[in-house]
């Protein structure tokens, strides 16, 4: 995980089919593959993973298997059944920013920014550190025309995460929204993406 939020999606899928030759009924390990595939643009191997996920997940527990079939749900771009799910997900385990998360998430593709940017700021203010939060909730942010709390939400961020790509790159989405074309080609330029 600490690789794949570090956005090495490569080594990440390495150890991950490393720990299924181990224990090929681990359901995590094919969700986490799932999640370094589909970075990776390997979206059919990643929704054949998150299908063995589910089929694994009779041993897991009930946190991990709103985990896995949220996840499954926006790999298939079901976004309003993700929230769904995840919403389901964090009424059962309020602490679970996970569930805020992929909430948030949901939230931003069926186009409700708002509610995203208050469940994405309640999985901040609970403590998750996990840069997809700093950079769904910039997103939120920008989507609203808040950008200067977007620039907050990503300092924030790259205050944990230095240099972050995943996080900046919520920040040339600011620029472009902006019209600042000028700043996003420029922070492209610098971060070489």
């Amino acid at each position: 995980r600490r690789l794949h939020v570090a956005g090495d999606f490569a080594n990440s899928a390495k150890i991950m089919r490393r720990a299924l030759d181990l224990d090929p009924d681990f359901a995590l390990a094919w969700r986490s593959l799932a999640a370094s595939l589909g970075s990776q643009g390997a979206d059919v191997d990643a929704t054949d993973c998150l299908r063995k996920a589910q089929a694994v997940s009779r041993n897991v527990s009930m946190q991990e298997r709103f985990f896995i079939r949220t996840a499954y749900f926006q790999q298939q771009d079901e976004f309003g059944r993700s929230l769904h799910v995840s919403r389901e997900w964090s009424s059962l385990y309020p602490d679970d920013t996970q569930a805020l998360l992929y909430s948030g998430r949901a939230s931003l593709f069926e186009e409700d920014a708002e509610g995203a940017r208050s469940v994405l700021n309640e999985g901040l203010r609970k403590g998750d550190r996990n840069p997809f939060m700093f950079f769904y909730a910039s997103l939120a942010c920008t989507a609203l025309g808040l950008f200067d709390e977007a620039a907050e939400v990503r300092e924030r961020g790259l205050s944990i995460h230095a240099n972050n790509r995943l996080i900046t790159g919520a920040g040339m989405i600011e620029a472009i929204v902006q019209g600042q074309y000028d700043q996003a080609l420029s922070e492209l330029d610098r971060k070489s993406y």
